[in-house]
């Protein structure tokens, strides 16, 4: 879109991290890293600011995915 001059950043879902499935918050973040990655200038993130109280291991999750699919080849 902008070549290398745009940084995108976010995009996994706080709401499903919060309330979400585990097989949710995966498919979340992989569709975050198969759509943001191609091209290069991406962060991986959560769409917003992590809730008040949102478990640990929903984040860690989260995190697993991006260290399962998240490298750049």
């Amino acid at each position: 879109l902008y070549g290398d001059r745009l940084c995108l950043i976010g995009n996994v879902n706080c709401g499903l991290l919060d309330t979400g499935t585990d097989e949710q918050v995966v498919a979340s973040a992989r569709y975050a890293l198969e759509h943001g990655m191609p091209g290069g200038g991406y962060v991986f993130s959560t769409s917003n600011c992590i809730y008040t109280g949102m478990r640990l291991a929903r984040y860690e999750l989260m995190l697993d995915v991006w260290r399962q699919w998240g490298a750049y080849a």
